[in-house]
């Protein structure tokens, strides 16, 4: 058992050390860290040799009744507890690395802002496995930086931790941070939005953002922030949508990649008004004249009523449909006229047009 407790002491004890060599570079008090664990295992094992041996001595008196062997049972029930669990209760020679903690600001004063945070660091704590579990446990602690009457300009900042027990040394990586603190100012930028899931939808219908409540937004941030942004933008989402929708969208700040920026914006969300309708195309008529207008005349113009049509069906199917025609008969005409319900012609993958005809106000004139 004291070989197994050797071994855990050691295991940790070389975890650390590659620890602080790797991250925190303290080889001196790794060292000093070490002669504690051999000085407390030490002190250990020589405690338990003299429990074994006053044992061993008060062994044969109390075996004689019933109460010395409930207080031998107790005894040893107590020996071996603290043989167990003793040492990593009250050995400093536990430790762990805490990885992604965030890093919080404090005392920035209202109408700056900072870049070049960290936004985690890493943890590394030694000390009673106690105190370290129930550190992990209660989250209570927190990684900050203080920038208590700091303004503009760069500096160089350690990087603090509180709410740490007492009884652990606590190490961070990285150490400090080099931060630059600006003055903010406000400049406005139009909202972009960007429909996802568009593809959820049958071809047969069409996704269009009718409304934004705010097609603007005021963005709040130093300058280095502000010349990042290009542009404002959000996201609408129309999966599983069959019906037209509203839906509240988050303002985010995005840079020339696509990157997000973190600034202030107002407003933060964006209510967009969505209609989800049949695919539709609106296209021209073109009317293609046939026959001779009379001797001694000639047709000098017309005029179409409606002019466009608007058609119906899938995507894929009419999107390419341009324009749509109908056959107007001008044979004989001496005078101007008006011809009523010419029938269109339309594309057969048409589902529904909103018109299937037309007038004609054919102009003639004498020669």
């Amino acid at each position: 058992m004291s070989d197994r407790r050797r071994r855990t002491n050691d295991n940790t004890t070389d975890f650390f050390l590659n620890f602080i060599k790797e991250e925190k570079k303290k080889s001196s008090e790794v060292e000093e860290h070490k002669k504690e664990i051999i000085q407390k295992r030490n002190q250990t094992m020589g405690f338990v040799a003299r429990v074994v041996n006053t044992a061993n001595r008060i062994l044969d008196h109390m075996l004689s009744s019933t109460r010395s062997l409930k207080l031998l049972s107790l005894m040893l029930t107590l020996f071996l507890f603290f043989s167990f669990t003793g040492d990593s209760l009250s050995s400093t020679s536990s430790g762990r690395i805490i990885r992604n903690v965030e890093v919080n600001i404090e005392g920035l004063e209202e109408g700056y802002s900072i870049s070049g945070v960290p936004e985690t660091v890493s943890i590394g704590l030694i000390g009673p496995a106690i105190n370290i579990n129930a550190t992990r446990i209660s989250t209570n602690y927190s990684v900050y930086i203080d920038l208590s009457g700091m303004t503009s300009g760069t500096h160089t900042v350690p990087i603090k931790t509180k709410n740490f027990s007492t009884s652990l040394s606590v190490w961070i990586l990285p150490e400090t941070a080099t931060v630059t603190i600006e003055e903010k100012r406000t400049t406005t930028f139009d909202i972009k939005y960007q429909l996802l899931n568009t593809e959820d939808l049958n071809d047969e219908y069409d996704v269009k953002v009718t409304n934004l409540s705010d097609d603007t937004a005021e963005v709040n941030a130093g300058t280095s922030q502000l010349n990042r942004i290009n542009y404002l933008q959000i996201a609408i989402d129309a999966k599983r949508k069959t019906n037209d929708f509203t839906q509240e969208c988050n303002v985010i700040a995005y840079d020339a990649n696509g990157d997000p920026v973190e600034c202030s914006i107002d407003p933060k969300t964006v209510t967009a008004e969505v209609s989800i309708e049949p695919y539709k195309k609106t296209v021209a008529i073109k009317p293609e004249f046939t026959g001779k207008v009379k001797k001694g005349y000639k047709m000098t113009g017309y005029k179409l009523s409606p002019t466009t049509v608007t058609l119906y069906g899938k995507r894929t199917e009419i999107s390419n449909i341009s324009s749509v025609s109908c056959e107007v008969d001008i044979s004989d005409l001496n005078h101007t006229k008006t011809i009523s319900s010419i029938p269109l012609t339309i594309d057969s993958h048409v589902t529904r047009a909103s018109t299937k005809s037309i007038d004609v106000t054919v102009t003639i004139d004498k020669k």
